[in-house]
């Protein structure tokens, strides 16, 4: 998918290669200013994107917990009461 919605508005491979060629170069340079653990992080992690993630998607999904923290700029509360947005 990553070359489609180039394709569906009329560019060809060729100037989709062009597009994307400058951030090749830079991604080099930066990689020799990177932790080297973090070089093989993002090398790993472009590998999986150029295979459109299959790797992650054809593992399955672990049965565990998972928790999510939230945090927002708004108050549940709408009152002092205590009484939150959703009891309404």
């Amino acid at each position: 998918m990553g070359d489609l919605p180039y394709l569906e508005i009329g560019l060809t491979h060729r100037q989709i290669d062009s597009l994307f060629a400058p951030y090749d170069d830079y991604l080099e340079k930066l990689y020799t200013e990177m932790p080297a653990f973090y070089v093989e992080e993002v090398k790993i992690s472009v590998e999986i994107s150029h295979e459109e993630f299959k790797e992650c998607n054809l593992n399955p999904i672990p049965e565990v917990p998972v928790h999510f923290i939230m945090a927002g700029g708004y108050n549940l509360c709408d009152d002092d009461r205590g009484k939150t947005v959703f009891d309404k």
